[in-house]
């Protein structure tokens, strides 16, 4: 068996104390670095749920502005339903006294299909529930003017301001303005 022997003044106090110095600056060194991960998580995590919110937001403006511009006389009720499911406020009042005179305001035949273009995010609160959105849509217009049996199509370009609230977790379009008269 082997003894190692130890020196006195490798026992003392001053000796001890310069140990626990080397040991101090790996563990201040892992603290450190502990505490950046933990800053670059929560970095991490604050992004995604903004891009989640954008995200959310987008695609909620998006599927109204398609809601707005697709209509068809043959089912003009259900039409203004999925419009109204996505709106709040005053635009949802708008379309729900609308949808009573549905079958009124269907005289001739007609089909409006649309797409959206594309889609910019003005103005994103998320904390207040409130957003902005601008999208350039297209719509193809289809009617069969009285008298005829021909239908005629037509292209219409669409530009929309949509402000949106959250409302019970979702985003719903409380007010939308056209820019400029559609072509």
């Amino acid at each position: 068996m082997d003894v190692a022997a130890v020196r006195a003044d490798e026992l003392s106090p001053a000796r001890a104390a310069a140990d626990r110095r080397y040991l101090a600056v790996p563990a201040a060194a892992l603290v450190a670095l502990v505490v950046l991960l933990v800053l670059a998580l929560l970095h991490a995590s604050a992004r995604d749920t903004r891009l989640r919110q954008r995200t959310a937001v987008l695609t909620a403006a998006r599927q109204e502005a398609v809601n707005l511009t697709t209509i068809d006389t043959a089912t003009i009720t259900r039409d203004l339903d999925r419009i109204i499911a996505g709106a709040t406020g005053t635009l949802r009042q708008q379309f729900a006294s609308e949808r009573a005179h549905a079958q009124a305001l269907a005289t001739e035949p007609s089909r409006s299909r649309g797409s959206v273009l594309s889609a910019g995010l003005v103005h994103l609160d998320a904390s207040a529930g409130a957003a902005q959105v601008v999208i350039a849509a297209d719509a193809e217009v289809t009617t069969t003017p009285a008298g005829t049996t021909t239908p005629q199509s037509t292209l219409k370009h669409y530009r929309m301001v949509l402000r949106l609230r959250r409302i019970g977790g979702r985003w719903l379009v409380s007010d939308v303005a056209f820019a400029g008269v559609p072509q």
